[in-house]
């Protein structure tokens, strides 16, 4: 078993599809990282903060792993079954661009890395 938590931000790099990427800054900036996507559908508004930390259960549905030159790169669909709680954060807010959010996150990633 891996150790937990798993950061999973991904520096970016000249190989990465501008595509996949929300937000590249300019070169003086350094790289900048990106995420993996949970997307959640449902009927009804359940008020979810623009932040925070979320326990859920789940159940993997499709695991692919590809190896190239460049490294191995692992695939997952997951189900989300239950939403065990939620905690926001303070200081995200929906007026935030993502490119704000994003270096919100990286700022509160680094002081995190500090304690």
């Amino acid at each position: 078993m891996p150790n937990y938590p798993i950061h999973l931000g991904k520096k970016s790099t000249f190989l990465d599809s501008p595509v996949n990427l929300p937000y590249r800054p300019e070169e003086s900036e350094g790289p900048a990282e990106h995420f993996p996507t949970l997307y959640l559908e449902w009927e009804k508004d359940y008020e979810m903060p623009d932040g925070g930390e979320m326990t859920v259960k789940f159940k993997k549905v499709r695991e692919t792993n590809t190896e190239d030159k460049h490294g191995t790169r692992q695939s997952l669909e997951l189900e989300v079954l239950e939403i065990i709680s939620v905690k926001a954060k303070k200081g995200y807010k929906k007026e935030e661009s993502s490119e704000e959010a994003l270096d919100k996150l990286v700022e509160d990633y680094d002081k995190e890395g500090e304690d």
